[in-house]
């Protein structure tokens, strides 16, 4: 990567480009621009100047805002091109502080002019299971994580991917804490959250809203278990 001034399109200094090689269709490599936003715990925002294959215009891609230091580039299938790697930021803050969420890999290739979610394609089974491995070592490494409801929410949704749900599902729910404060949260009065008074506030079981955001996430199927929880 090296320093570069962006077009009029990004608007930014002190943004960084390179030349990859992102989709094998397009005509030549992909200028990618990223720039850092500082700040705590955040992000690193991401465009994608490409021509794809009999398009006479040049395509800016935006490839939204990630965690840190941004997406990782690595030809994982063998095919010559580079996939976009990341994690799921929906994980952070979910269910436990930033330090303490965990959150599971995210697999983006591009094609045509726009990124697709290859996250579930048997061709990343691979992939999936090392980041299942990657998880469950941090597990080794102490600090309780078994019963960290940040730590159990990542594993779940991994386990799920590889069709291990209903055991993960079954233990997560035996183990997870029942004392966090972390986690989404209902209004006794029906009011929305911003509006509702501190003593009306009510923290949803963390079976329950697991099971909601894996849902709303796209982490499915649910375990049959899982599914119960949300009737």
């Amino acid at each position: 990567m090296f320093s570069y001034k962006t077009p009029a399109d990004f608007d930014h200094m002190g943004a960084n480009a390179g030349l990859l090689k992102l989709d094998p269709s397009a005509e030549g490599p992909q200028v990618v621009v990223t720039r850092y936003s500082g700040g705590a715990h955040c992000c690193t925002s991401t465009w994608i100047v490409t021509k794809p294959r009999g398009s006479a215009a040049w395509t800016i891609v935006d490839a939204g805002s990630v965690d840190g230091g941004g997406y990782g580039f690595e030809d994982l299938n063998g095919d010559g091109s580079l996939e976009m790697t990341g994690v799921d930021n929906a994980f952070l803050y979910a269910f436990d502080s930033y330090a303490g969420s965990m959150a599971p890999q995210k697999i983006y290739q591009l094609r045509g002019g726009a990124l697709k979610d290859v996250t579930n394609d048997p061709g990343f089974l691979p992939q999936a299971k090392q980041d299942l491995a990657s998880i469950e070592f941090n597990a080794k490494l102490g600090n309780d994580l078994w019963h960290a409801n940040g730590f159990l929410a990542a594993w779940v949704a991994k386990k799920i991917q590889l069709g291990e749900g209903d055991a993960a599902w079954s233990k997560a729910i035996t183990l997870y804490d029942r004392k966090s404060e972390f986690g989404p949260q209902v209004c006794a009065t029906g009011q929305e959250i911003a509006d509702c008074p501190a003593d009306k506030l009510k923290a949803v079981p963390f079976p329950k809203a697991l099971a909601q955001f894996l849902r709303d996430n796209g982490y499915g199927p649910l375990p049959a278990a899982a599914q119960r929880t949300l009737q």
